[in-house]
């Protein structure tokens, strides 16, 4: 029997009350433990059924029960990224309406936009030091929610410039929980990893189809999601037995747990937001744990999941870029022509999704809403969802690729158009055009063409000039984007290049160049020896003809993710040991520069290591780069 999320974790809840509910590096609860936590913070939610809660919390057991409170409150629940720039999250603030933000001690003194919300919206701050709300578990909670009522809003990139809040109803995630239980087998007494950031619509998933089941669900830090080493060592520990994560992600985790021989107890691995690939390392890690499926989710954020196929047995006998599958029982799909008519068999079409898996749509965009909600002639209401598919002989289908510039960026959906009014409103940008191109990890990154305005510094170059950073861009769409929607690279341009309709010609804009682009320090060449086998490790990373001993590894153009690249290609070479410690990612964080890490190995093998830069705290991607000289010294903001 189909039953509402919230329902099925109190029924949970009393069957199983003293089983672990959740669990951190910093203790665990149980699940009377948490219902009673929840219930107590629901009895301080009252409000409008259909207005927001916000909240915006680190990874700890605090954010889900302040999720679990909130829907028990019967009302939706809207996620704020901390690391989310403060523009963004304020609009996000006031578009939905919330009128509750539900932060703690932290949160609510390192995000301006929290405080600047009041009196809008009342700040209730909770704390780990004492009960998770400060009210009495008894008073009245709003009865049961029905199919229609929110459950959360979700906000994604809009090609318009405006981020869109797609709302959705407890129905379909009722459905898609329900198909959960059904074909993932019994739950309790099964670990589950939630690795998602909770403004995935992922961690939706993660979260109730664990606690729904009486399962454990194991809260991995921000810090070890980013760290495939310390990952390995959680799912271990903790004996995980389902792992939801991305493509690029399961890449890296495969390499690591490869070269150290480390087989976790892994039973079941759900990739979605981006497109699988089956790489080598992929099949042979897999490969190494017994009885493994790896699972295919595929579904935008106004259905959450809508297909899935299961890859089990050989891992040498999956596709390298397997499909999307078939459609969930309470899904409809219809593959069309851009005039609407259905393909033949086995032909390339646009993706349209209906039945019990659609949002309500775009919160306060009705126009918006329509466009993309569309209705038959017979009244069916369908999602365009601008992929292009094609169904297989065995009826499965195969995703294609986009049908317009929507692009996924590490699982997270990007419109380049959002990206483009964003870096135009700079001073000095009289033109840009945004593109995905990969990078050396195989991923795609963002790539900004700028078409410099007259009087700027990078106005009248002769030539097409590549940087790998640019300071004044960066911060400045730093201030208004998510850090995963802001470009790795940007080439200046006297001009973009047109088609004969008028519209840019995307296919005639010129490759990045790989010269080493103008930093603010001297180019200092690296010495023979350790510094010159660096170098070279990063040059093959970072695609670039010539590295300095001086540069910082994020002003070269590097990510969190060409990060783990070069951390892992660094390790297959020889170099100075660290008195016999495995170098880690941390130490490449705090050494960005090829002299300074080099000094670190050196003083490390010899024994005479004592030193140990100061601690920095950082915001989530790109710690270094923030602090870096180039973005120190630049004031052309």
């Amino acid at each position: 029997m189909r039953l509402p999320v919230t329902e099925a974790f109190v029924r949970q809840a009393a069957r199983t009350p003293h089983a672990v509910a959740v669990v951190t590096d910093g203790g665990r609860l149980t699940y009377g433990e948490l219902l009673e936590a929840a219930r107590a913070l629901a009895t301080r939610l009252d409000g409008p059924r259909r207005t927001p809660v916000a909240v915006c919390l680190e990874r700890t057991p605090l954010l889900v029960v302040a999720i679990l409170g909130t829907l028990l409150a019967g009302r939706p629940y809207l996620p704020l990224d901390p690391a989310y720039p403060d523009q963004r999250l304020r609009h996000m603030l006031a578009d939905s309406g919330a009128t509750v933000v539900l932060c703690d001690r932290t949160t609510a003194a390192t995000v301006p936009a929290l405080t600047e919300a009041v009196p809008a919206a009342r700040l209730l701050c909770l704390g780990e030091d004492q009960p998770y709300a400060t009210a009495a578990t008894t008073g009245t909670v709003p009865a049961p929610v029905g199919d229609d009522d929110l459950a959360y809003i979700l906000y994604t990139s809009g090609s318009t410039g405006r981020p869109k809040g797609v709302a959705m109803a407890h129905g379909p995630l009722a459905r898609l929980v329900d198909w959960h239980l059904t074909n993932d087998g019994p739950q309790h007494g099964r670990v589950t990893a939630q690795f998602a950031p909770v403004s995935f619509d992922v961690s939706f998933q993660e979260i109730f189809s664990t606690l729904s089941a009486g399962g454990t669900l194991v809260l991995v830090p921000e810090d070890v999601r980013r760290d495939p080493d310390r990952l390995l060592d959680l799912l271990i520990e903790n004996r995980v037995n389902r792992l939801f994560l991305p493509a690029a992600a399961l890449h890296q985790l495969a390499q690591r747990g490869l070269r150290a021989a480390v087989r976790p107890p892994l039973g079941d691995i759900i990739c979605a937001g981006e497109q699988l690939q089956v790489t080598d390392a992929v099949a042979a890690w897999l490969r190494s744990l017994p009885g493994i499926r790896l699972h295919n989710h595929y579904g935008p954020t106004e259905t959450h999941v809508v297909t899935a196929h299961v890859l089990d047995g050989d891992p040498d006998s999956w596709p390298a870029l397997p499909p999307i599958g078939t459609p969930l029982p309470h899904v409809r799909t219809w593959i069309l022509d851009p005039e609407g008519r259905p393909v033949a068999d086995g032909e390339q079409g646009e993706l349209h999704l209906g039945g019990a898996c659609l949002a309500e749509g775009y919160l306060g965009r009705p126009d918006l809403t329509a466009e993309r909600f569309t209705t038959s002639d017979d009244g069916t209401r369908r999602y365009r969802t601008g992929d292009l598919v094609r169904q297989l002989p065995d009826g499965a289908l195969e995703y294609l690729g986009r049908g317009d510039r929507q692009v996924k960026i590490r699982g997270h959906r990007v419109e380049a158009g959002e990206v483009e009014l964003a870096l135009s409103a700079h001073r000095d940008v009289a033109g840009c055009c945004v593109v995905t191109r990969p990078d050396q990890a195989g991923q795609l990154q963002l790539v900004a063409y700028v078409v410099p305005e007259p009087g700027s510094a990078e106005y009248g170059a002769p030539e097409p000039m590549t940087l790998r950073f640019a300071p004044k861009w960066h911060r400045h769409l730093s201030e208004r984007l998510p850090e995963f929607m802001v470009p790795a690279v940007y080439v200046t341009v006297d001009r973009l290049p047109l088609t004969p309709s008028g519209k840019v010609d995307r296919d005639e804009l010129p490759a990045p160049s790989t010269a080493r682009p103008p930093l603010p320090v001297p180019m200092v060449p690296p010495a023979p020896g350790t510094q010159q086998r660096i170098a070279e490790v990063w040059q093959e990373t970072l695609q670039l003809d010539e590295v300095g001993i001086d540069d910082n590894f994020f002003d070269l153009g590097g990510n969190s993710l060409l990060l783990t690249l070069l951390h892992t290609r660094l390790t297959e070479t020889e170099l100075p040991g660290p008195g016999g410690r495995p170098l880690t990612l941390v130490t490449l964080f705090e050494h960005p520069t090829i002299r300074a890490l080099a000094a670190h190995l050196d003083r490390a093998a010899s024994g005479s290591d004592r030193e140990r830069p100061a601690g920095r705290r950082v915001r989530r991607e790109r710690p270094v780069r923030r602090a870096s000289a180039a973005a120190a010294r630049d004031s052309g903001a």
